[in-house]
């Protein structure tokens, strides 16, 4: 099989291979991948991805994309009644393109290393976010172009939502034996 997506700034091609079963159930593998980006640039499907379909029901099991910088495997499940879980691991993730378009004066150089989860049950949709930060710094532009510069051990980025609410929670170590929280509600 063939797959092709394709949307203004990204784009999404897939082949692999699969069949029916006597019990109409079927079982294949996405074999190649490509995954393009104006955002986050190009991604090359490293791994063959085996994937089931039965009555109502889709399994993936560990299917890694990476490119120059960084690195993303995904888990899930899709069933009609039960519900769906999907887990994206990801490591090297460049933090700089998460917070670009959201954070205007802040810079935070660096990588993430990390799980998020979406998962729907009983109708509920909750998606929540665990992320390590390696040591680095954040930086602050202030309206009259002064920096401040704040150097941190590690940090810990954890978030939830769900449709009516979210929030976000960031704690670093600083190196003073300090530490800086910011949690934010929506």
């Amino acid at each position: 099989f063939l797959a092709e997506l394709e949307a203004i700034d990204r784009s999404l091609v897939i082949s692999g291979e699969g069949g029916f079963d006597t019990e109409s159930q079927w079982h294949g593998s996405i074999q190649s991948g490509q995954l393009r980006s104006q955002h986050w640039g190009q991604w090359q499907l490293t791994t063959t991805a085996p994937i089931h379909w039965r009555s109502a029901q889709l399994n993936t099991e560990h299917q890694c994309w990476n490119n120059e910088d960084a690195e993303f495997c995904v888990t899930g499940h899709w069933n009609h009644k039960l519900g769906s879980k999907v887990q994206v691991s990801f490591n090297s993730l460049p933090i700089h393109r998460l917070i670009a378009e959201y954070l205007y004066n802040i810079e935070v150089p660096g990588t993430l290393a990390g799980t998020l989860t979406w998962q729907v049950k009983d109708e509920e949709t909750v998606a929540t976010l665990d992320a390590k930060l390696p040591a680095n710094e954040i930086r602050f532009m202030h309206t009259d172009n002064r920096r401040t510069v704040i150097p941190y051990r590690h940090g810990q980025l954890t978030a939830e939502w769900r449709p009516q609410a979210a929030t976000v929670n960031l704690h670093l170590d600083l190196f003073d034996n300090d530490y800086l929280q910011l949690t934010v509600h929506g």
